[in-house]
């Protein structure tokens, strides 16, 4: 599994084509269809479509593997097609009431880091960035678009705002880290550097080259105090955005942010896990002035393990849910749980409303849910090890360390 997880990395990363192409000389159908289906699990099967095409690959790739890529693809671009159409409308609403925001990811970086809007879906939500005092007058505005607060959906850093019509839900953020985690964000600086970009005829406000980095680094290793919780996406968002705005990074600044931000050895890590598996070019100075004292490369295959076990593990896939409630642990944690699965609870109850004994009879006959447990034990132990290996860094990165 490991050999095809790399292979896997290489293929979507942005290396120049002939220095990936190596990677494939050797592959068979099984090893197509590996590669395939893992890309698929952890969702950068349209970019993959994407890179295979540069690599001159296709000839060598089983016509099954090609067309499923090139469908995930065309299924992406219309998905996407939708999610502007959206955003173009909430963009102009709030605009209209002077509510300044900045897109986080998305749009945003699908214009800065992809070639097409075909490459990466937009996302499952719009997230925006406002000022505090502005969610209020937010949620009222896009009230007139059919919006509302979601039930229980309001956090320590975003409100989230749903939709009866069909349109995406809307996470309004007044900050990009959840407090207590020992990243201290410059938001002020955050808005002053935004940058304006255009997409699909929307033009709107992002964060600036180096902000976005340092987001995609956090989101990829340390997401809210979760340790690969977001999978593999955000190092393919990191390797990509790399790969097409390398030379237009302030690199020295960027480095000196993320110390700033008490980050930098999250930082290090994301830019680290690219480098080593041949995913993007990152200037080695760079490596070596965010390397933590002590750093261990044993972390690679920590975070290998931790990505493949998480795949795109969602709050809304029912056995997660029911695996997560059943396993082991203190009732605090399975507190925890609950308020985070929030949104899938409602779709279990309808499910187990609908269906009754007759879906949890087929879901423990299917061994689904002690499957899942299984993976979620090996899952909370990985993160553990991982907790204890980055400790040490994670302290030494904290502002207020003497």
């Amino acid at each position: 599994m490991a050999d095809v997880f790399e292979s896997m990395a290489v293929c979507v990363g942005s290396l120049p084509a002939p220095r990936r192409t190596s990677k494939l000389a050797a592959f068979g159908a099984e090893d197509w269809a590996a590669l395939s289906s893992m890309a698929e699990e952890l969702g950068v099967l349209p970019l993959l479509y994407s890179r295979l095409k540069e690599m001159g690959a296709q000839a060598r790739v089983p016509s099954g593997v090609l067309q499923r890529s090139r469908q995930a693809q065309i299924e992406c671009l219309g998905a996407n097609t939708r999610v502007l159409h959206d955003l173009e409308s909430i963009f102009s609403t709030l605009a209209a009431q002077g509510l300044g925001c900045i897109v986080l990811k998305g749009a945003h970086l699908v214009s800065h880091a992809y070639e097409s809007m075909a490459q990466r879906r937009l996302g499952a939500d719009l997230d925006l960035l406002l000022r505090r005092e502005d969610i209020a007058p937010a949620i009222s505005t896009l009230a007139s678009l059919g919006y509302e607060t979601a039930e229980g959906m309001d956090g320590a850093k975003d409100v989230t705002l749903i939709n009866q019509t069909g349109r995406l839900p809307v996470e309004l953020h007044w900050t990009i880290e959840l407090p207590g985690q020992g990243i201290i964000v410059d938001l002020d600086g955050l808005r002053e550097r935004a940058i304006s970009f255009q997409i699909g005829g929307i033009v709107a406000a992002g964060l600036s080259l180096e902000d976005l980095v340092l987001h995609l680094c956090l989101e990829a290793t340390y997401h809210h105090g979760n340790w690969f919780q977001m999978g593999f996406r955000p190092l393919c968002d990191l390797a990509a955005l790399l790969g097409r705005q390398r030379n237009a990074i302030q690199w020295t600044e960027l480095s000196n942010r993320a110390s700033a931000w008490g980050a930098a050895s999250l930082v290090h890590m994301a830019l680290w896990l690219t480098h080593a598996w041949a995913m993007a070019d990152t200037p080695e100075p760079i490596l070596k002035a965010l390397e933590p004292p002590g750093f261990n490369p044993a972390v690679l295959g920590m975070a290998r393990d931790l990505i493949l076990l998480q795949g795109r593990t969602s709050d809304q896939h029912l056995p997660w849910i029911l695996a997560r409630m059943r396993a082991p642990m203190p009732l605090s944690e399975k507190a925890k749980i609950a308020w985070r699965s929030r949104r899938g609870v409602r779709q279990m109850a309808a499910l187990l409303h609908k269906h009754g004994a007759t879906a949890m009879r087929l879901l423990r006959a299917g061994g689904e849910v002690a499957t899942e447990a299984d993976r979620i034990n090996t899952l909370v132990d990985l993160k553990q090890r991982m907790e204890a290996h980055c400790a040490p860094a994670r302290r030494r990165d904290s502002p207020a360390s003497p």
